[in-house]
């Protein structure tokens, strides 16, 4: 069996390495455009403060081996910080992981793909490769930012901003280019946990630093709480289920958790194994109302800070180098040797300037990432595949197989990991993606 595997991130590697188990002759072929294979946007960061958000525990590449990656550290004398271990350890861990599976490895990005027997997939050197099983796997979108964030940068963009505006700050090297600059004040647009990372690194470097985001909320502490909590509200809900009611149940459990005296943590918690159900139970149009109206709120409680970087947040809050603004960026301007943003909220607009500005916003497989993307433009163009009605992904019947614009599922090209988002929601975590993998 030959198969392809499109995208070098935590996805790739792990489908990578539980085919190569579960199949050792297969012919597999890992084609990453990076030329970082195991790193990804989230584990190729150089700075050893930057933590994972989840406990090492449930960190392992290996379902049925969840002590895999403690013993790994252990064996490498890397402690976690209160069991949250750094970024690029992890980011070396899938490394060994893939260098282990032994299999070939392509620099190169594929912008085309015509299925069948066998698969065709055209690279941009102009060369074409073919499989029997493609898996798509390609991680989080390059420097794509909300619609009205690319609507208000798009004209400093476009003269040229001499390193004063970043536009991911995952990009290789690009914390570094601007941490060189030595800037005193700096814009971080996000609050979230790439804003707290990009931050914290910045402050570390004599930076005060603004984060502004539409809420101004900041990720909750992770805080060890217990065994999740039961839910009795959310879990009776069956079929097709309204916002509105989901809403509804939600609060119920919340309120039902402080009643027993239980951590709205336990509450968050208990509903991971449920959300592909609850996701899947709203209609096409409440799943888009959810995305505008409740995903900030549900960020803030899901995605949460390890202690330690919630210390450092609220110490630079304190000593007055880090401020939290809420307001939304109307307009993006080169000013002097600086960049100056028009902050709006409600009816009222202020100026902010600072040396520098990071977007730091997230960025999803929506309609505009998509289409940006040369491979995934190519197989939405030729009906391959088809947006997901939510706005985020691509549709995939229950096992990942794209369906085309026709409604049929494509035969072995199968996706995991963020794309799958339109149908599962939660599908950006480690503990989902090595499940998809295996």
């Amino acid at each position: 069996m030959r198969v392809s595997i499109v995208g070098g991130g935590a996805a790739g590697v792990l489908a990578t390495v539980h085919l190569r188990r579960r199949i050792p002759d297969a012919q597999i072929t890992l084609i990453d455009a990076s030329g970082r294979p195991g790193t990804g946007a989230a584990y190729g960061t150089n700075d050893s403060t930057h933590l994972l958000n989840v406990p090492a525990p449930r960190m392992s590449a290996w379902p049925d081996d969840p002590d895999h990656f403690c013993r790994w550290l252990e064996e490498r004398a890397v402690p976690p910080e209160g069991s949250f271990a750094p970024r690029l350890a992890y980011g070396r861990y899938l490394k060994e992981q893939l260098l282990a599976a032994d299999v070939r490895v392509e620099t190169a990005q594929v912008v085309g793909l015509t299925p069948g027997s066998p698969a065709r997939l055209a690279l941009n050197d102009g060369r074409g490769l073919t499989a029997d099983v493609v898996v798509l796997a390609p991680g989080r979108p390059d420097g794509a930012m909300p619609d009205a964030l690319e609507r208000a940068f798009a004209p400093v963009l476009a003269l040229g901003t001499d390193g004063r505006v970043v536009v991911d700050p995952w990009a290789p090297g690009a914390l570094a280019a601007l941490g060189a600059r030595r800037p005193n004040e700096v814009l971080v647009i996000g609050s979230g946990l790439t804003g707290v990372d990009v931050a914290l690194h910045l402050i570390a470097r004599g930076a005060t630093v603004t984060l502004l985001s539409r809420h101004g909320a900041l990720p909750r502490r992770f805080r060890a709480t217990g065994a999740p909590t039961e839910l009795p509200n959310l879990c009776a809900l069956t079929g097709e289920v309204s916002l509105e009611q989901l809403r509804a149940s939600m609060a119920a459990d919340l309120a039902h958790a402080r009643e027993n005296g239980c951590d709205w943590r336990q509450v968050i918690d208990a509903v991971r194994p449920h959300t592909a159900r609850l996701w899947q139970s709203l209609g096409w149009e409440d799943q888009r109302r959810f995305l505008r109206e409740d995903l900030r709120q549900w960020d803030v409680l899901r995605h949460r800070m390890p202690p330690t970087i919630a210390d450092a947040i609220y110490a630079a809050i304190e000593d007055g180098h880090l401020v939290i603004e809420a307001g939304e960026v109307a307009d993006v301007s080169l000013h002097g040797k600086g960049v100056e943003l028009v902050v709006t909220t409600g009816d009222v607009s202020v100026r902010r300037r600072g040396d520098a500005v990071v977007v730091a916003a997230g960025a999803a497989w929506d309609r505009r990432s998509l289409h940006r993307s040369p491979l995934w433009s190519d197989l939405l163009g030729r009906d391959v595949a088809s947006l997901h009605p939510s706005g985020v992904g691509v549709r995939l019947d229950a096992d990942g197989h794209l369906i085309d614009g026709f409604g049929h599922a494509v035969p072995n090209i199968v996706c995991i990991g963020s794309i799958r988002q339109g149908e599962l929601w939660e599908t950006t975590a480690i503990p989902e993606i090595r499940a998809q993998a295996a």
